[in-house]
């Protein structure tokens, strides 16, 4: 659908600066004249003044005029709309609320609005979670040396109760769907599931999802009759120095 862009926000600060400089221009301009100053002169200093309050017009101003510029980019770009799902490089996850000519808004956490400078939301990799229908449930399995043998029937197990409970399972061969045994550590062996649903990433159908997902491993676990490993204790002792 067609756009509306918002209003423009401009801050108090701003407005103050600016009224500064207008009212600086208007009292030099007054002050000479009274003095009787040449025209000449008046105009020679009024440029002069010009010239440095561009400066610092210039100076006040490019902070906004970035943000406005990174604003207007995003929306032609349409990476997101409001009411999109995104997710920041930096792991910050949120709902679009709007996106203004200086900053983005976004609904975060337990509903908390936060409000990101365009340039930054700019600047870093987006992930639009709105925008993709399929999603990704990746689990490693922590498994006792103890069960070493039974580790090629298991994988079989979870494949079948990953299926049975999963209906949306990606099998067409598009996406991958993987249980492997991968590594073998210290304290334990590991098998890592990786699974692909034709399910939206992040929301309630996505958790319920990964929910079954993980049910459907702890019952191939149950039913072969073996036992997650658990995180081994290292006990640590001071040096005993003689």
């Amino acid at each position: 659908g067609s756009k509306v862009l918002p209003s423009l926000p401009i801050t108090g600060v701003l407005f103050s600066r600016v009224l500064d400089i207008i009212i600086f221009l208007i009292t030099s301009v007054i002050v000479m004249d009274l003095c009787s100053v040449k025209v000449g002169v008046v105009i020679k200093s009024l440029l002069s003044v010009a010239g440095f309050s561009s400066l610092i017009i210039g100076l006040s101003l490019r902070d906004p005029a970035t943000q406005i510029i990174e604003g207007t980019s995003l929306l032609l770009l349409d990476r997101f709309r409001p009411g999109d799902k995104i997710k920041l490089a930096d792991g910050t996850v949120g709902r679009v609320i709007s996106i203004g000519w200086l900053d983005t808004t976004l609904a975060c956490t337990d509903d908390i609005h936060v409000r990101i400078p365009n340039s930054e939301i700019a600047s870093k990799r987006i992930s639009n979670v709105s925008r993709a229908n399929r999603s990704q449930v990746k689990q490693k399995v922590r498994l006792r040396y103890d069960d070493i043998d039974k580790i090629p029937k298991l994988v079989d197990g979870i494949k079948e109760e990953v299926k049975a409970a999963c209906p949306k399972l990606v099998l067409d061969g598009s996406r991958p769907f993987r249980v492997h045994w991968r590594s073998m550590a210290d304290d334990h062996v590991s098998v890592v599931v990786d699974t692909h649903h034709d399910i939206p990433p992040m929301t309630q159908l996505f958790y319920d999802n990964q929910e079954r997902v993980m049910i459907a491993i702890a019952t191939a676990v149950k039913k072969n009759r073996m036992k997650f490993a658990l995180p081994a204790k290292i006990s640590y002792r001071e040096p005993v120095v003689d």
